[in-house]
């Protein structure tokens, strides 16, 4: 159990708790994380829909390939954790997670050499 997490009589979490778990042993933020696992999916699958159906300029075409072969990946593992969330599979959710981690620094990288920039911030 996280530090901080408050223990019932039982030594087990709260109900009120986000370590909480339900009857299946799933913790309570894993299991709702589902929905926000599967928002962000589409918005990356929607973003790099728009973006190829703009078409690349020619001298930029080789970056931005790079960005929507990564922004499609991070959709895709995107999803593959709203799955797993949902299914409460805690193992397999773990793993994927830690293979989103580079792979979105690595787009996010991308974006940012070819001159995007991150919504507020400029």
């Amino acid at each position: 159990m996280p530090q901080g997490a408050r223990k019932g009589r039982s030594g087990t979490p709260e109900a009120g708790c986000p370590h909480a778990t339900g009857v299946q042993g799933t913790p309570r933020y894993l299991r709702e994380s589902a929905g926000l696992q599967e928002q962000r999916s589409r918005q990356f699958s929607t973003l790099a829909g728009r973006l190829r159906e703009l078409g690349p300029p020619s001298a930029d075409r080789s970056a931005l390939e790079k960005y929507l072969a990564g922004v499609e990946q991070v959709a895709s593992l995107q999803s593959q954790l709203s799955q797993l969330a949902r299914a409460g599979n805690r193992t397999q959710y773990d793993a994927i997670a830690t293979e989103l981690t580079p792979i979105s620094a690595r787009t996010g990288g991308i974006a940012i050499g070819y001159g995007f920039t991150v919504c507020g911030s400029g």
